[in-house]
């Protein structure tokens, strides 16, 4: 799974979830019941973990990762 094979803790997810349904990144606060700047260390925690430049390349690491799973 993707979470695990990154390491990243739920609330984090809930940023993947939202990016992988295509919510703005604008929005994601809101969202998440989070301040602006809570989102911002969260987005910039998820992209460490990651690996990604941007919250955009999201949804395509984790449909990258899929097939390698059902492996």
């Amino acid at each position: 799974m993707f979470a695990q094979r990154h390491a990243i803790p739920e609330r984090e997810m809930a940023l993947v979830r939202l990016a992988v349904a295509g919510v703005p990144r604008s929005r994601c606060p809101t969202m998440l019941g989070v301040s602006e700047n809570t989102c911002k260390t969260l987005i910039r925690r998820l992209l460490q973990r990651c690996g990604a430049r941007n919250l955009a390349e999201i949804p395509r690491l984790v449909l990258m990762r899929q097939p390698e799973m059902e492996q």
